[in-house]
């Protein structure tokens, strides 16, 4: 039986009896239901994807909001305030605004554009903050890396297979060691690894969770790695990418050579947490869209 962490029981009339609200650890056995409520939404955010939501519980205290069959996840941000994720399209936003403010929530959070004029039109205001959103760019045009504007991109991805004796290889559990060992050296050319714990443990459940990834060598030396899965019919979302950065032109590479294995038309990059040199990497690839997740604050 799963650990209920909060519970509140709503009064009910003899007439009609209101549903009870639970709130509980978001668990792996809760995969299914989850998924499957991401699936139907459909949304290109990636936030929408159970794996992201699992994986990142601890990071943002994610946890899982029950009225009926509707799901939400609760979060805390970055910065330190409390969101309610909808996990389904409200048909009466008010009623979820309400749940939201018993649930102390500052904000409702990622909200996909598509709703914005519905809830703009109950009153409440849309913030964007732009290192939250994704990243959103053709397969075709990474992995053909044409265009004067990748020019530069070329050059660098030239330059180092020249340099290099490269091979990359799909992964599989016997490849753990190696992916440990780049993600260890990866870390330890970063002040803070913020997601080191997750992508462990997303390597530890790749299979349950449905992750693939890539592994990349350099004279035979594991040197980078990237991991991700589908997010959509039309879209392959990455959820980790590591490479040691004194192979120039390694990032490069593993972006341009991982899109010739993928079928899917897009490719979500994910946010760049306002990490300047991930901000600037990311936008020389010119996206052809930045998926904006708005803010709809429960404050007036």
């Amino acid at each position: 039986m799963k650990a209920l962490f909060f519970c509140t029981e709503i009064a009910s009339s003899p007439k009609k009896k209101k549903k009870e609200q639970l709130v509980r650890e978001i668990e792996i056995d809760d995969q299914v239901a989850i998924q499957k409520a991401c699936d139907l939404l459909a949304l290109p955010l990636s936030e929408y994807n159970f794996s992201n939501l699992y994986l990142f519980r601890k990071a943002h205290n994610y946890k899982l909001h029950e009225i009926g069959s509707d799901l939400s996840v609760v979060g805390t941000s970055y910065d330190k305030q409390t969101f309610l994720m909808p996990l389904f399209h409200p048909k009466n936003w008010k009623e979820f605004f309400s749940s939201a403010k018993k649930l102390g929530a500052d904000y409702l959070f990622p909200i996909s554009e598509q709703w914005w004029p519905e809830i703009e039109q109950e009153g409440l205001s849309i913030m964007v903050k732009e290192d939250e959103s994704d990243y959103l760019y053709e397969t075709e045009a990474i992995r053909m890396c044409k265009g004067r504007h990748l020019s530069n991109h070329r050059n660098i991805v030239r330059q180092f297979l020249s340099t290099y004796d490269v091979s990359c290889t799909r992964y599989r559990p016997e490849l753990l060691k190696d992916v440990l060992t780049i993600i260890h050296n990866w870390a330890d050319e970063k002040e803070t690894p913020a997601d080191i714990d997750p992508f462990i443990e997303g390597l530890q459940c790749a299979e349950k969770l449905l992750i693939k990834g890539w592994v990349f060598y350099a004279d035979s030396q594991p040197v980078g790695c990237l991991f991700g899965q589908p997010l959509s019919k039309d879209i392959y979302l990455y959820h980790f990418s590591k490479a040691l950065s004194h192979y120039w032109g390694l990032a490069q590479y593993m972006r341009q050579r991982t899109a010739e294995d993928i079928s899917f038309t897009y490719l979500n990059w994910e946010q760049d947490l306002g990490i300047l040199g991930l901000r600037q990497f990311k936008r020389s690839y010119r996206p052809i869209q930045m998926l904006q997740k708005g803010r709809a604050s429960l404050k007036r």
